[in-house]
């Protein structure tokens, strides 16, 4: 109903010769309020739908064409009229009787919300944090408080990203003081901000302080935001789901936002206080109830986190005495986890995997030790024989390296597995974010692409999942889009697994691992108590032999919490810094002899020194392979082997009555094959070239360097490894208080 004036250039249609092109009316010239505002929002969305798909130009680009399109009729000058006009008059008119929330400004503020979240994910922080600002203030002016908020958490998750953590945690805090501070009669009058709002905030916020460290920050910015949600998701109907199992709903959409916080809270009070187990398992277990039950907003990754969470936290308990039926609820928490990490929801997390795992041997190693000590009514277990505990231990080492060389594969070789893959049937988010990052790629200055330079789309596909991957971690559970890049990698996955044989191989495990049963928990290093070694004559279990002679099984783990004494050592560390970062390993080696027993346990390290003696031994391996067969002089390895054994055993206890030697490194005959000073008169004066290495100490240090790599460990048959770290790993339990 645009009336065309053909005095005026005011022309939005004209007859044009046969065979041009014809002007199109713009369908925001011709819609009525309600159908302008309809068209508002479903571009809205369209932008909000495509950004969640992994496709943020094309969100940003849809975005910016409608934010534009109403700024225009705004001001009067839709393309393709005359400015102010009849055509554009009527359609500023039917712009201004938009009745949204706050008016048309609202719609606008939403594309501008859009735009900015998909700045910050095409990486553009400098264009996202400017838009951010000025839409800000833009909103300030409208009045429109509730896009006010969230232009300044979009413009902190920018700060943020570009590592301007300082500036991103003021603005957290200032919008989190914001919306939780009661409102008096002297205030703003500010309206409460929705619930699922301020549980992103309040999320988000926890997130990068736990990156950060600072545990207590991060409980205390989540106590309200938890309470606020619970009190939502209750008035919403979790209260009678609870009470009344019939009346569960899966579709309460604060519960999703009310488990994410429950865990980050658990994760916090765990970290910033050993001593608050119970609390901590209080929360996982709430979250455990809700997660499936009462909402479909979760997945496989997130039932794997928590389970293993609740069997870490029910281990503390154990281990401290705390509780009655601890370690059942453990073992359990952690087979269930385990089994929710290789499930294809969880897109075969093998990280998350080898952390379920490492947990499972840890829980297993006081019985460990007991049994390779000989606690009971058998003698020592030097191979061991029949030792439970020990076996199971041996098994979650071995799968956890076996896991290791999977997330390597995974991550370093994925070309094998995309040649492999030309007919798997990629899900359809996967090829537009593949599309999208082809075309921004060759869009970037400097990256056109050559002729015929087209990749096969099978390995566009197979780098972008394993980027996506990668970034599940970091992507938290609050950030835009979290959910969507979880269903996409499992998706991937269940493709990959159903079509490639190379990735089902080389990068998953055929079913979820099998592990031996356990021994007896009940053990007490102390008091000799317990039954960890089978007594003599007691035939009613099978003898198998758990450890080969000269094996090695060594695995390092980031621990999900503080270990026990650790608080003592970041004190009185060498370098006085109180903040240097724990990581364990867990071992059963053996000492290469039928008459001395095995060693097993778990022991403390910072990881800055791990790492930098994997660097000191990456580069004496690099001098043992340049030399090539001349070798170098044995006596500069058997120094450095010395100083190895040292760095495992751990420094001596500071107290001299308990001092002890340092461990003994095995080395070869360095003595004078022609026999030292015992020659004749020919040949005195004449000394003896120095003994020099061989192939067999370059292999060694190779070994070494995989023992020291904090991602990862040792997992085979090595005497020479086994001879270093058998002593010194005895002593350091030894000496262990």
């Amino acid at each position: 109903d645009v009336d065309v004036d053909v005095d005026e250039e005011d022309v939005v249609a004209k007859e044009v010769e046969e065979g041009e092109t014809r002007r199109v009316i713009s369908p925001w010239l011709c819609a009525t309020p309600s159908q302008m505002s309809i068209l508002a929002r479903a571009k809205a969305s369209l932008a909000e739908v495509l950004r969640a798909r992994n496709r943020p130009k094309a969100a940003f680009d849809e975005a910016t064409a409608t934010a534009r399109e109403l700024e225009a009729i705004g001001d009067g000058r839709p393309e393709g009229v005359a400015p102010n006009g009849d055509a554009a008059s009527k359609a500023r008119d039917a712009l201004r009787a938009v009745a949204h929330v706050r008016g048309s400004h609202a719609l606008w503020l939403n594309l501008r919300v859009e735009c900015a979240l998909c700045l910050l994910e095409l990486g553009q922080i400098d264009r996202c944090r400017d838009l951010a600002s000025s839409c800000a203030t833009a909103a300030d002016r409208l009045g429109a408080t509730d896009h006010r908020r969230l232009f300044r958490y979009v413009a902190a998750r920018a700060a943020a990203t570009a590592g301007d953590v300082e500036t991103a945690l003021a603005s957290y805090d200032a919008l989190l003081r914001e919306m939780t501070t009661p409102q008096t009669p002297g205030g703003d009058g500010s309206p409460p901000p929705t619930p699922e709002f301020l549980a992103t905030v309040a999320g988000t916020n926890a997130e990068l302080l736990l990156r950060l460290g600072d545990a207590s920050a991060a409980e205390a910015s989540l106590e309200p935001a938890t309470a606020t949600t619970r009190a939502h998701a209750r008035a919403l109907g979790l209260a009678e789901a609870l009470l009344y199992p019939d009346a569960r709903s899966v579709h309460n959409p604060a519960v999703g936002y009310l488990v994410g916080l429950l865990l980050l809270r658990a994760d916090a009070v765990r970290r910033s206080s050993p001593g608050r187990l119970a609390e901590c398992a209080t929360l996982l277990d709430e979250a455990s109830s809700l997660c499936g039950s009462h909402t479909a907003a979760t997945d496989a990754r997130t039932h794997a986190t928590i389970a293993m969470l609740r069997g870490h936290v029910a281990g503390r308990m154990r281990a401290r005495g705390q509780g009655g039926d601890e370690r059942t609820i453990a073992e359990a928490s952690l087979t269930k986890a385990l089994a929710w990490a290789t499930s294809p929801g969880a897109a075969h997390d093998r990280r998350l995997i080898r952390a379920c795992l490492l947990e499972i041997a840890s829980l297993h190693v006081p019985a460990a030790e007991a049994e390779a000590a000989g606690i009971g009514g058998g003698p020592p277990a030097a191979s061991p024989d029949d030792a439970k505990a020990t076996a199971r231990v041996v098994a979650c080492l071995r799968h956890a390296a076996k896991a290791a060389k999977m997330r390597d594969a995974f991550e370093h070789e994925s070309r094998i597995v995309a040649d492999a893959a030309s007919s798997t049937e990629w899900p359809a988010a996967l090829i537009e974010a593949v599309a999208e990052e082809e075309a921004a790629r060759e869009a970037a200055p400097g990256h056109a692409k050559l002729d015929d330079a087209d990749v096969a789309r099978a390995r566009l596909a197979v780098a972008s999942f394993v980027r996506l991957v990668g970034r599940l971690p970091a992507i938290g559970y609050f950030a835009p889009g979290a959910r969507s890049a979880r269903e996409t990698a499992a998706a991937t996955h269940s493709a990959l697994a159903s079509s490639c044989d190379a990735y089902k191989q080389r990068c998953c495990f055929a079913e979820t691992p099998e592990l031996p049963p356990g021994g007896d928990w009940d053990v007490d290093l102390t008091s000799g108590g317990g039954n960890g070694a089978r007594a003599e004559g007691d035939a009613s279990v099978p003898i198998t032999t758990v450890i080969e002679d000269g094996a090695v099984h060594a695995q390092w783990i980031e621990p999900a919490s503080e270990p026990p004494g650790w608080g003592r050592r970041a004190k009185t560390s060498s370098d006085g810094d109180a903040r240097c970062n724990p990581v364990c390993l867990i071992f059963v080696v053996s000492s290469g002899d039928e008459a001395v027993a095995a060693v097993a346990g778990e022991a403390s390290f910072d990881v800055g020194e791990v790492r930098a003696m994997q660097r000191e031994v990456r580069t004496m391996r690099k001098e043992l392979a340049d030399a090539g067969e001349a070798g170098v002089e044995r006596a500069k390895l058997n120094a450095f082997l010395r100083k190895f054994a040292d760095f495992v055993e751990g420094p001596p206890p500071p107290d001299p009555k308990r001092a002890r030697s340092r461990s003994q490194v095995p080395t070869r005959d360095t003595e004078d094959p022609a026999g030292g000073d015992d020659g004749d008169g020919d040949g005195a004066g004449d000394e003896a070239p120095p003994p020099m290495t061989t192939a067999e100490d370059v292999s060694l240090l190779s070994a070494l360097e995989a023992f020291a790599s904090p991602e990862g460990g040792y997992c085979g048959v090595n005497p020479a490894l086994c001879a270093i770290l058998h002593p010194a790993l005895a002593k350091r339990r030894a000496s262990r208080p």
